[in-house]
């Protein structure tokens, strides 16, 4: 009784029918191609970060917030090179240590960064 109402229904409307059978194969085809190129994308994205930096830690030297000893909130601190080599003699586990520095520039409407780095740098951003 169903199938025969259904079967009606369908012959009865050709051109609505095709149509909505387009829509959805059509709809189906854009799911699929979606879905392929997300998975694609993140794939691409961890075999690029593969390797990077891993086990590696950072460690930004920036202003205090709260007040100590007598000393003002805000006060900025910096790193030395006797906290670098203080850092390698007790932490035996560093393998490898690079200060960096920036500074963003600005030449007419352009901005860039300019960074001092140590050589073992590139060996640490390739995870090597």
């Amino acid at each position: 009784m169903i199938w025969t109402e259904i079967q009606k229904s369908l012959e009865g409307n050709k051109t609505r029918s095709v149509l909505t059978g387009l829509g959805i194969a059509w709809g189906i085809f854009i799911l699929v191609l979606l879905v392929g190129m997300g998975r694609g994308f993140e794939e691409g994205v961890f075999k690029l970060f593969q390797g990077f930096s891993q086990s590696t830690v950072y460690i930004f030297a920036t202003a205090t917030t709260m007040e100590n000893k007598g000393q003002p909130a805000g006060r900025e601190i910096f790193f030395t090179s006797a906290d670098l080599d203080y850092l390698k003699t007790t932490l035996p586990e560093i393998k490898l240590l690079s200060p960096e520095t920036s500074k963003w520039c600005s030449v007419q409407t352009v901005s860039f960064e300019t960074k001092g780095v140590a050589p073992s740098y590139f060996q640490l951003r390739n995870g090597k």
